[in-house]
């Protein structure tokens, strides 16, 4: 069975690369549905004067991260890292779930 993605990238044939279709369309996913809403919320998070400043500092941020990530993917599995490989995503996605949790409780605490 054959998927083809775009005209430029070659046909995946999905009972071996299944892997990389999963990546794919998790990344499409982020790329296409997340990232908007999370600006979203940015600019609905701060006053009309700081929308701008804001926005293009997560933009600077998002494109930061763009560049460094694929460096430092490829630099852990080179050096056969798998494990940091996996554990250092996986570490700042649960920094970000704590901030997540702990900055509303912290708003309301502020608001009493």
């Amino acid at each position: 069975m054959w998927l083809r993605i775009t005209g430029r990238l070659p046909a995946l044939r999905l009972s071996h690369h299944g892997g990389t279709g999963c990546a794919w369309l998790f990344t499409s996913f982020g790329n296409g549905v997340l990232r908007p809403a999370i600006t979203s919320e940015i600019s609905r998070s701060v006053e009309r004067y700081e929308e701008g400043t804001v926005l293009g500092l997560n933009q600077s941020l998002q494109s930061v991260a763009q560049i460094l990530a694929p460096l430092a993917s490829t630099f852990l599995i080179g050096h056969r890292l798998l494990t940091p490989w996996a554990w250092f995503p996986a570490a700042i996605c649960m920094l970000g779930l704590w901030l997540c949790v702990r900055m509303p409780r912290e708003a309301a605490v502020q608001m009493n």
